[in-house]
């Protein structure tokens, strides 16, 4: 017969067994790393399941809680799933940190146009374009505003960064000729390709769009860029 003393024992090795396997399985569960919910979650955005992806980022935030990835993955999961009010505040929540990155300032841009703040996203961008005078910035609003169908201010936020570009790179104007494609100008959208063929001769991204528009791309086809002589007349 086993003595009592010996039954205690027994018992509490067991007991400390089954806390040891408790311990064990809680660790491993909390071990994940965040980045691993996060890499998930986007797998799940990108195949289109919208809940299991926003789960996942769910999941990375309560592990770590803030994950400017997760956030940005949650925000853009919520807007899949008809949640722009929800996308929007995540996004503030990034943007009270990282109030710079292009990438932030995009995505929230996004989530205020879809929760119906135009005007809250206009002010935003108008404000950071104001502080950087960068062309990115206000060609950032102007794309923002073609998004939101305000094509006027669009327009004129695009004619700002390629003044302020100078007329140096074709980015600015070729924004500006995808702007008059859009609204059926078709000669106006030519003209700025010549002038992004003009400031850069080898893009060949340019090169294609004035061979669709039946144009033989070629140093006689550039004009430069209107800019160029504002930024001259600038300087006198």
């Amino acid at each position: 017969m086993e003595r009592p003393a010996q039954h205690t024992c027994s018992l509490l090795r067991s007991f400390l067994t089954l806390g040891v396997c408790a311990v064990a399985t809680l660790t491993t569960a909390c071990s994940t790393p965040s980045y691993i919910y996060v890499e998930r979650g986007n797998i799940a955005l990108e195949d289109g399941d919208y809940e299991h992806a926003e789960s996942q980022f769910t999941l990375a935030l309560d592990n770590r809680g803030g994950s400017t990835d997760a956030r940005m993955g949650l925000a853009r999961t919520q807007l899949k799933l008809g949640q722009p009010a929800h996308a929007r505040e995540q996004m503030e929540m990034v943007y009270s940190v990282h109030p710079q990155d292009p990438k932030v300032l995009d995505l929230l841009a996004e989530t205020m146009i879809a929760s119906g703040d135009v005007a809250g996203m206009q002010s935003l961008l108008v404000s950071n374009a104001q502080l950087s005078n960068h062309p990115q910035d206000w060609l950032r609003l102007g794309r923002h505003l073609m998004t939101a169908g305000d094509l006027d201010e669009a327009k004129q936020a695009m004619f700002m960064a390629a003044r302020l570009d100078h007329g140096q790179s074709a980015v600015y104007q070729v924004a500006l000729a995808e702007f008059f494609a859009s609204i059926g100008d078709h000669a106006s959208s030519k003209e700025r390709y010549r002038m992004a063929l003009y400031a850069e001769p080898m893009n060949e991204t340019v090169k294609d769009a004035l061979r669709q528009m039946g144009e033989i791309p070629g140093p006689t086809l550039a004009i430069p860029p209107a800019e160029i002589a504002i930024a001259d007349d600038d300087t006198r």
